[in-house]
């Protein structure tokens, strides 16, 4: 299940270097440390309700028909 979380780009929220184009936005000024932090933690409520409402849901209609 926990593979539906990588294309929501939890990964990206987790550390300011976490993704690719992380470091870019955190180096530049951009966002500060605390506020990625604080955006990264709204970020992942959101992104973790959205998996709690939909995946899970989802998971248990298909496995089912899988097997």
């Amino acid at each position: 299940m926990l593979i539906l979380l990588v294309p929501m780009g939890i990964m990206g929220i987790l550390t300011p270097y976490g993704t690719g184009h992380s470091p870019i936005w955190f180096a530049s000024g951009y966002n500060k440390g605390p506020e990625f932090w604080k955006l990264g933690a709204i970020f992942g409520i959101i992104y973790l309700a959205i998996f709690i409402v939909v995946g899970i849901p989802w998971i248990q209609f298909v496995m089912p028909l899988l097997g």
